[in-house]
């Protein structure tokens, strides 16, 4: 499963490929006592993966948004919850004034799937849809701008925009700049903002 989840951005990662927390960056970038000591464990660390070298370079060390995503998937497992892959939601599934599954493409075909306990929603942004993007955040802008995920398009908000879902701060962002490099737009975690 880890191989399906997206890659956290390089930008975010010690040298563009060690996974790191939030603190262990800190500690890093503001060089505090035992910094190098830090740094030298999470490359341990990624080294002596000897499995996960044998697969190639991504660090298997989930951390930020990915320790996230790892623990949400296992207490999935966990609870026997069936995931499904490769679905978009095109529509929700309404009975006796609830709603009670969902519209899917999963994989190309049109499917519905049915909820026993209820249907929560929870979605990406909307960073790639130009319209949303006109319609919520500050002008000019442009999803072309984004280093957010290519399909957060925004397309579950608006379907349950239309069946009469409350939304709020949806003026607001997780702001951060970016550049536009060959391997696409990345963002600026945490460039030093003045001359050295």
């Amino acid at each position: 499963m880890l191989y399906r989840l997206l890659e956290a951005p390089k930008a975010s990662k010690a040298m563009g490929l060690f996974s790191m927390s939030i603190l262990e960056g800190m500690q890093i970038l503001a060089a505090t006592p035992g910094w190098q000591k830090i740094m030298a464990g999470i490359i341990c660390r990624y080294l002596t993966d000897i499995p996960g070298r044998l697969r190639g370079k991504r660090d298997r060390r989930l951390t930020q948004g990915n320790a996230l995503i790892g623990g949400l998937y296992l207490g999935c497992v966990q609870e026997g919850v069936e995931l499904q892959l490769n679905a978009a939601v095109t529509d929700l599934l309404w009975e006796a004034d609830k709603v009670t599954g969902v519209k899917a493409n999963i994989d190309g075909v049109a499917s519905s799937l049915t909820a026993n306990r209820g249907v929560m929603i929870t979605t990406g942004g909307f960073d790639h849809n130009d319209e949303m993007r006109k319609q919520y955040l500050p002008q000019p802008s442009s999803g072309s701008w984004s280093a957010g995920a290519d399909t957060n398009t925004g397309d579950l908000i608006q379907i349950a925009q239309k069946y009469g879902a409350a939304t709020e701060l949806m003026n607001e962002a997780w702001w951060a700049p970016v550049v536009k490099t060959p391997q696409g737009v990345t963002v600026l975690f945490s460039e030093n903002p003045s001359p050295a």
